[in-house]
């Protein structure tokens, strides 16, 4: 795992007893021991796998578990009420059309969870 990372806080508590975590400075150096088959899972965000899996794809890569969800916000100024409703609609139409999973899925390797409800 890239130590620092959103990752390595949540992993940290959960780590069973006996098992060795290892951190690396960047996500160069964590990937290139798995790559060489030195460590036997890695952690990372997906992102970087979905980058990993593109790039590697005899690696069959697995999703195990999600160690934590990290969704992406839009900030809207405070006050912006038609601004705000122009986001949510836009937004909830390209989910419910299907183009933000198609690229989720293209980009990130996975599909977008539901949305809040409004």
């Amino acid at each position: 795992m890239t130590g620092g990372t959103i990752e390595d806080p949540e992993l940290s508590k959960a780590l069973p007893d006996g098992a060795e975590l290892i951190r690396f400075g960047d996500n160069a150096a964590t990937l290139s021991p798995y790559l060489a088959g030195q460590v036997d899972v890695l952690v990372t965000g997906n992102t970087v796998a979905a980058k990993l899996a593109a790039g590697n794809p005899d690696k069959a890569l697995e999703t195990k578990f999600v160690v934590r969800q990290s969704p992406a916000f839009i900030g809207v100024k405070s006050g912006e009420a038609n601004m705000l409703q122009w986001v949510n609609v836009f937004v909830r139409h390209k989910k419910l059309g299907g183009v933000l999973n198609d690229l989720s899925i293209k980009w990130l390797g996975q599909e977008l969870p539901d949305l809040p409800s409004l």
